[in-house]
């Protein structure tokens, strides 16, 4: 077995999840059957033919994007395609990516007929009905399509399953499976390789909107592409017990464990729905047709089958086209706990913007002071217990005290591995304490480069070395045991498992083993060394305990410290029956007071994660409405991209006015810059009671950080006049730090809104921060946005030591290659940043809206000539324009706000803004201190569908009052 199947394996009982207990509590979405269509239009793109909905005739930037697409996949070659949002962007996705698949399955199956080694005779000599009776289905109740689409289901995946395969893992009468087809031959296999897609949204919700924009072309309907979709727990469990847990995930996985009783759900995919041929005929039945997880869910709720392992175990064997949180493709330990197989795949991620952080990300691992004590505690725990157990028990058998030994010598090796992490991770701490500067309170942070990282593992004493080369034996032994405690053991008695697993530590442990073997694996792979380093950060505790998890450790971690919180005061208990002396012999003082201390081992390149997940791919394709700017993406990911498109906007020009506010109302100019912030926040707030005055509506103002925001508010609070200029029209809200009071902030902010005009208000003000829940997925549609305000340019913090020393890793590494250099690198997040906030207004084809841009220096970044003029993306940069003074601006507006609220084709139909808060992709909370290096997902409601033909007209501004850029 190879050492990444191993991985895979090892990744397998104990996946690593992304929950959020900080969750706020989405609205109810209103959930609408999806039907499907009963005529198409079609068009033909090189050669491939694209149904499209009936009657829609493309936009030209969506044909031009179908067009890359096709040339992409027909190439196998990767592509980045941005085109704004209310563009159709989804809609030319699926389509022409579906389109290049049926063609491309016509040739595969052409292709296997005329192999000469795999080719079948078998199908022409057999009737129809004689193939559907051997699969266990009715021919008699199918119709023609149905036949045919299920027959080409079958060869599809007989040619890689054995008949007796189950979806649960197992096969049985191993001795009657044919495996002459895959023995070697005189003649060469031609066969065209299995090629499926892969859909990846950037949260679970986002999901339906695009199965949505798939029923309305015909190939779900028609059983050529046939689709799943790979849903948490949260989404698709349907068992009352489970359900009724504040922990969904963890009920099931109880429920399902020997010991928890069984899921009659779960049970009845096992009896006589156990090939996908079977499911998908009954779901036809059904009349489900094309689906999402809600769908699923309603329609296997009635048949007492659980939709969870029907669409990510059963559906995922045949699927052509599997949608998915990016997530599950991207982290390493999620990917190999799914039924997810990239090889010869195509990957459409969309929303991919924070690609690279994300990938970053997956290949970071943190470790805290408490998890090791914790983790540590539960070995020394189940050693002793096992230990007492031997002394004590005589009666075993011989297999139970077979197995009670190998579980025995496995904790054994992983705990004193563990405990030399722990004595590590104490020497880094009480190391970057003695080097921080005594004389800044603030620096609470020390990184280690990788040099000394590596040279910290190595020891010629092998009882003390770390560095666990991944083509080892030594960490194949490591893995092995690790199996042993982490998983059941194949063909294990179940007598013997239920004693064996009272012995194992718990999910601390394993996941502390789990998270540093995964990361040796990538350290001792080739030169990836150089790409990570080390960092001491020092937390200030809550509670003088401290918490021992964070959210990337997902569902396990946040079990154990429910456990942890729960045994405080056992921690000194003797050995009858409570937890004792491990916290005396092992858990020293806390390395600083007060503080907990974090071992970050931050990966620099996200090219680690995404060439393993992606090397091997048929394409790659990353899609976004605001993927400019793309320099990074071009450099870091480690592929190459040679199909590019920035696509236009599609509302016409006449529906947005944008402008860069170079000067105050006083005529001070704009520089927001830190030194000048602090003269500048009573101007600021001059400049947004304006806008609030003469814009209806919503208007969202973005700053750089919550101690600007906060600036901004104190001086609403001490300025009588502006306070009164602005709650004279709008009612005021404030982006909370905390994601759990959002929903409640989004919720006032939509009623203020939707409320009848009362004594002169008009709508509400929304202050919000970059790279902010606000910022990067609500959309904010019709007049939930009339004006976005943007201030500044939202550079990371030049203090936080995550950017300090991804500018200095990029530094070093643009000297002998093209990745971009610290700056480039720092100023291409300012901009990614910046157009995220721009693309929450403006949803779709009828929508309208103001954007301002305020800060002088946009006016020389937005020439043509200047090379940071192609970072702020397309649609705004063409239509930027700079007024005189300010009140040549507020007139301007002022007009532009008039035409369009008199014009009743764009009267806006009242939606509340839902927060997409997702369980499985969390991203961090903001901070002054901190820039979006995790690559998290965003929160985002559902687009509006959005027309296909447009005509545009563009009147032009007064030529006495701007300069057109």
């Amino acid at each position: 077995m190879s050492v990444q199947q191993t991985l895979k394996d090892f990744a397998k009982p104990m996946a690593r999840g992304r929950d959020n207990k900080d969750e706020v509590k989405p609205r109810k979405r209103a959930h609408c059957k999806i039907k499907a269509a009963t005529e198409y239009s079609q068009t033909v793109i090189n050669s491939i033919t694209v149904k499209l909905p009936h009657g829609l005739v493309p936009y030209p930037s969506q044909r031009l994007m179908m067009v890359k697409l096709i040339q992409s996949l027909k190439t196998k070659s990767n592509a980045l395609i941005e085109s704004p949002t209310g563009s159709g962007k989804t809609m030319a996705l699926l389509a022409a990516c579906c389109a290049w698949l049926e063609d491309y399955k016509r040739q595969r199956s052409e292709s296997k007929r005329e192999c000469k080694q795999h080719g079948y005779t078998r199908n022409s000599d057999e009737s129809i009905s004689d193939r559907l009776n051997a699969a266990n289905l009715d021919a008699s109740s199918m119709s023609e399509l149905e036949q045919s689409s299920y027959l080409e289901s079958l060869n599809d995946i007989n040619e890689f399953v054995p008949d007796n395969f189950d979806a649960f893992g197992n096969i049985e009468n191993v001795e009657n499976f044919d495996n002459s087809s895959f023995l070697p031959t005189a003649e060469e296999c031609t066969c065209l390789p299995l090629i499926r897609i892969y859909y990846g949204t950037r949260t679970h919700k986002q999901i339906a909107q695009v199965v949505k924009e798939f029923a309305r072309l015909p190939f779900g309907h028609n059983g050529r592409i046939r689709h799943t979709i790979l849903a948490s727990r949260e989404q698709s469990c349907i068992n009352p017990t489970a359900r009724a847990s504040h922990d969904i995930t963890a009920a099931c996985k109880q429920i399902i464990s020997p010991d928890g009783g069984g899921c009659l759900y779960r049970n009845k995919l096992r009896s006589g729905l156990d090939k996908p041929g079977k499911l998908r005929q009954m779901l036809t039945r059904m009349k489900a047709g094309v689906w999402d997880i809600e769908d699923l869910t309603e329609q296997l709720r009635a048949n007492e089958i659980c939709p969870y392992f029907a669409s990510t175990r059963h559906l995922t064997t045949d699927a052509d086209l599997v949608f998915t949180p990016f997530n599950y493709l991207v982290d390493p330990i999620i990917r190999n706990s799914s039924d997810v197989h990239l090889k010869n795949s195509i990957v459409l991620l969309d929303e991919a913007h924070n690609v690279e952080d994300t990938c970053r990300d997956a290949v970071s691992f943190e470790f805290k002071e408490q998890e090791f004590n914790a983790g540590l505690e539960s070995f020394d725990e189940k050693l002793r217990s096992l230990k007492m157990e031997g002394d004590v028990n005589v009666l075993h058998t011989a297999e139970l005290t077979s197995a009670l030994s190998d579980l025995e010598q496995s904790m054994v090796v992983l705990s004193r591995l563990a405990r030399r992490f722990h004595q590590l991770f104490r020497k880094f701490g009480q190391e970057a304490l003695q080097r921080l500067p005594r004389d800044d309170r603030f620096k609470n942070s020390y990184t280690f480069q990788y040099e000394y990282l590596m040279q910290s593992l190595k020891s010629n004493n092998h009882a003390d070395n770390l560095y666990i080369p991944v083509d080892s034996p030594e960490f194949k032994e490591y893995m092995s045991h690790f199996m042993n405690i982490a998983s059941k053991r194949e063909g294990a008695d179940e007598n013997i498992e239920d004693v064996i697993r009272h012995y194992r530590p718990n999910s601390t442990a394993i996941v502390l083993v789990e998270k540093f073997l995964y990361f040796m694996s990538y350290f001792s792979k080739g030169d990836y060394a150089r790409y990570y380093k080390c960092n001491i950060t020092f937390k200030p505790s809550s509670d003088g305990y401290g918490s021992p998890f964070g959210a990337s450790q997902g569902f396990r971690a946040s079990q154990l410290h429910k456990k942890v919180t729960g045994r405080r005061d056992m921690a000194h208990r003797n050995e009858e029956g409570f937890i004792d002396g491990h916290i005396k012999k092992e858990s020293k003082a806390p390395i600083k007071p007060g503080f907990d201390t974090v071992l970050n081992l931050w990966c620099m390149a996200p090219s680690v994660a995404s060439l393993e997940a992606f090397e091997n791919c048929h394409s790659v394709i990353l899609a976004s409405g605001t993927l400019c700017p793309t320099d990074t993406l071009k450099t870091e990911l480690g592929m190459p991209f040679t199909v590019e498109m920035e696509g236009n906007q599609v509302i016409p020009d006449k529906q947005i006015f944008a402008s860069v506010v170079s000067k105050s109302p006083s005529g001070r100019p704009f520089v927001c810059t830190y030194k000048n912030m602090e003269y500048l926040y009573p101007e600021l707030m001059a400049l947004i009671a304006d806008v609030c005055t003469n814009v209806p509506k919503g208007v969202l103002v973005f700053v750089s950080s919550y101690r600007i925001m906060n600036a901004l508010r104190d001086v609403l609070q001490t300025r009588n006049d502006l306070k009164q200029a602005i709650y004279k029209h709008k009612r005021v809200f404030f982006e909370p730090n905390s994601s759990r009071e959002l929903q409640s902030v989004l919720d006032g902010y939509t009623d203020a809104i939707n409320s009848t005009e009362e004594n002169g208000i008009n709508g509400a003000l929304m202050m919000a921060v970059f790279r902010g829940k606000v910022s990067e997925g609500i959309d904010f549609t019709d007049d939930m946005a009339r004006c976005v305000v943007c201030i500044g340019i939202p550079y990371p913090s030049y203090v936080d030591e995550l950017v300090v020393q991804k500018k200095q890793y990029n530094d070093l590494q643009s000297k002998t290659s093209r990745v971009l250099s610290g700056d480039e690198w720092y100023t291409t997040q300012a901009y990614r940043a910046l157009n995220q906030a721009l693309g929450r207004c403006l949803r779709h084809r009828n929508d309208w809206g103001a954007i301002l841009l305020v800060d002088e220096r946009f006016l020389e970044k937005a020439k043509s000539s200047n090379p940071d003029s192609n970072k702020i993306s397309r649609w705004v940069r063409q239509r930027l324009l700079r007024y005189n003074d300010h009140p040549s601006l507020i007139n301007a507006l002022t007009a532009f706000v008039t035409e369009r609220m008199s014009d009743v084709s764009l009267q806006p139909k009242p939606e509340p803004i839902v927060l997409d808060d997702d369980d499985d992709f969390v991203k961090p909370e903001p901070k002054q201190s901190r820039t979006s290096m995790s690559g998290g997902p965003s929160v985002k409601k559902e687009e509006k569908d959005t027309e296909w033909q447009i005509k545009t007209t563009r009147k032009p501004p007064p030529t006495n009052q701007v300069f057109k850029f």
